[in-house]
């Protein structure tokens, strides 16, 4: 982890949280004050279980903490916090935290409470539907709008549900069954938010107000609603039925195939043999996870009404044959923390994330006191051509420095939409293709509109939630940290190698050499004795280039290696009597031999600053951390209120 890192983790641990208003304060740095009730949370935060609020503890991390703002309150009096590339780094920061909390906090959470929420229950549901194509023009879009307001006003003079969707619904595979849907459950109907909320916000038995959906309109009638089936773990077996004649059969090996599962015949055997299934025969028989509204209903009862895992159940029809389905695991509705990840990715790609993420931009706009100019509204969409859907689209100079909407006490001017429009030339030229001109600009002028109303909001998250404007003080309170630390601790002890070789100089005697030994570490690649013997009897009177010389006359039989060593670092030099010329006993490496040469005994002994520089310059921050902290004492005098402070103690 980088040392930025670390500092800026280290400043939101110690500061990451939300503070009262009315707030005694406990110290004061300079012109700073800061209150007991962000101490305390800070405290109790960062020590978790083990803030007991006993005077010894908060003592010790209040010293911490009134050391972490002295050395704020130093880079901010050395101007730190107006250095551009600094200021760059926290606006990016901000850019990024804002999006998170414009979506997450204002946005995602509530839809993945409310899909959660919504996912403890199944809806069975029948609609009355009124197409309207995709491109539909207004007025077969206002046709199918009249349609579906005069089959409501059937219903409500009395008409039965099932008779009216039998005899108008427009949607042809559910007319037989009185435009019976079946089971949904949330997030199970992609695209389709509007139409799953009326589901689930109609009461049984009841009917609903017609609800366009992206398809047509919908009028929904809630049949049932029960605790909600979640997700199975199955494998089947399937005996197909194409032609009427493979009934019979079909049926009969399903039966014999059940007597034999029932007599103990594994399940996967039986899948792999039998199963005409192509998919999932060789995976004996395993379909995976499912959940309702995947399969025929027939399908499903039979799997949600097995009751134990492992247990099958009877054979049974649906629509391409006989089915043996075992159920493998049932975890049924999950936690909302496990679940919550899967439901953030699903609710990202559909409609009701747009679909809110619009109603939001609304809101912001009444909270802004939003108006639109609509003399120059009009004036600039009448205006517009077929140019518009070209990147040689030359925008209007007319009027340009008229305001075409205000937001947030701000104006915005017909050029600033036309500099947009320059801007997102590929989006404009792509919608432009598939629209009216004026339809094309008012979509382009929506989004111009939502993003400053987001940029609005970002602009405002510091006013509507005390603990973002924490986050962005405590990463501004980082980011000082990590620089006035670098300027004062980090880069003096890298560079001054005048007051490294000072310090070293007093403080040598604490960086010494323990007891060494240079060694030579043969390792013997063969197992004849006669030629270990003539070894042992050379290397424990001559050196090393001797032994090599006298042992690999034919091959090569020794390897060596060289090398100094501290007491306690290397376990076969700590084996051997530590006697200049003294040669170990054998030690077995796998098929092969080492031995230990004792050459040289050093004793202990200053190491030069070289080879204990790391180890200097730790020590040296250490030192200029201590010196620093102690200026920092006496150029800021704390002011610290004991009876404030007594209040915390339990």
């Amino acid at each position: 982890m980088s040392k930025r890192i670390f500092v800026i983790i280290f400043a939101f641990l110690l500061a990451n949280n939300i503070f009262a208003q009315d707030d005694p304060t406990l110290f004061t740095v300079g012109d700073t004050e800061i209150g007991l009730e962000e101490f305390r949370y800070i405290y109790q935060k960062n020590n978790g279980k083990n803030a007991d609020f006993s005077e010894a503890s908060l003592k010790e991390y209040l010293n911490l903490y009134m050391t972490f703002k002295m050395k704020v309150q130093r880079a901010r009096d050395v101007q730190l916090d107006t250095v551009p590339a600094l200021m760059k780094e926290l606006e990016s920061y901000r850019k990024q935290l804002s999006n998170n909390y414009l979506t997450d906090r204002e946005i995602m959470s509530s839809l993945m409470e409310e899909a959660y929420e919504r996912m403890q229950n199944d809806v069975n549901i029948s609609h009355i539907y009124v197409r309207v194509a995709e491109n539909a023009s207004p007025k077969d879009t206002l046709n199918a709008y009249t349609k579906i307001q005069a089959l409501y006003k059937q219903l409500t003079d009395g008409k039965d549900f099932r008779a009216l969707a039998s005899e108008a619904s427009e949607d042809e595979s559910t007319k037989d069954n009185g435009g019976q849907i079946g089971y949904i459950t949330a997030l199970q109907l992609p695209g389709f938010y509007d139409l799953e909320s009326v589901a689930y916000n109609t009461e049984e038995g009841n009917y609903s107000k017609p609800v366009r959906s992206r398809i047509g309109y919908h009028i929904i009638f809630v049949n049932d609603i029960r605790p909600a089936r979640g997700q199975i773990e199955l494998a089947h077996i399937l005996f197909r039925v194409i032609e009427d004649k493979d009934e019979a059969m079909a049926k009969q090996r399903a039966e014999d195939t059940y007597g034999s599962l029932q007599s103990g015949k594994p399940f996967e055997d039986m899948a792999k043999v039998l199963s005409q299934d192509e998919k999932t025969a060789q995976k004996g028989g395993y379909i995976g996870y499912i959940s309702i509204g995947q399969y025929e209903s027939a399908f499903e009862e039979a799997a949600y009404s097995i009751e134990q895992d492992g247990g099958f159940s009877r054979p049974f029809r649906t629509s391409v044959g006989w089915h043996i389905v075992k159920r493998v695991s049932y975890p049924g509705i999950e936690t909302f923390e496990n679940v919550k990840g899967r439901l953030k990715n699903k609710i990202r790609k559909d409609t009701r994330f747009e679909i809110v993420q619009s109603a939001l931009v609304e809101n912001i706009k009444e909270e802004a006191g939003f108006s639109m100019n609509q003399a120059m509204y009009d004036e600039f969409m009448n205006g517009l051509d077929e140019s518009f859907a070209t990147y040689q689209w030359n925008a209007p100079t007319a009027h340009s420095v008229k305001t075409l909407f205000s937001l947030g006490g701000n104006d915005y001017t017909v050029n600033d939409f036309n500099v947009y429009l320059k801007r997102m030339a590929g989006n404009r030229v792509r919608i432009g293709r598939d629209k009216e001109p004026k339809v094309a600009g008012i979509m382009m002028l929506n989004e111009f509109i939502q993003q400053e109303a987001l940029k609005y909001e970002e602009n405002q998250l510091e006013n509507k939630y005390p603990e973002f404007k924490a986050l962005m003080r405590e990463y501004r309170e980082g980011i000082l940290l990590f620089e006035i630390t670098k300027q004062e601790v980090w880069d003096k002890s890298s560079k001054d190698t005048i007051g490294l070789q000072q310090f070293y100089e007093q403080n040598k005697e604490n960086y010494k050499w323990d007891e060494r030994a240079k060694v030579t570490i043969y390792t013997i690649n063969t197992t004849d004795e006669k030629l270990v013997r003539k070894f042992e009897k050379i290397a424990s009177k001559k050196p090393v280039e001797t032994v090599v010389k006298k042992m690999n006359k034919d091959k090569d039989v020794i390897t060596f290696e060289v090398g100094t060593y501290e007491k306690g670092k290397n376990k076969l030099v700590d084996a051997t009597d530590w006697e200049e010329g003294s040669l170990s006993e054998p030690q077995q490496d796998g098929e092969k031999l080492k031995y230990v040469k004792i050459d040289t005994v050093l004793p202990a002994t200053v190491k030069p600053l070289a080879d204990a520089r790391g180890y200097i310059i730790a020590d040296y921050q250490d030192y200029l951390e201590q010196k620093w902290v102690e200026d920092l004492k006496a150029s800021y005098p704390l002011k610290f209120n004991e009876t404030v402070f007594k209040t915390l103690i339990k």
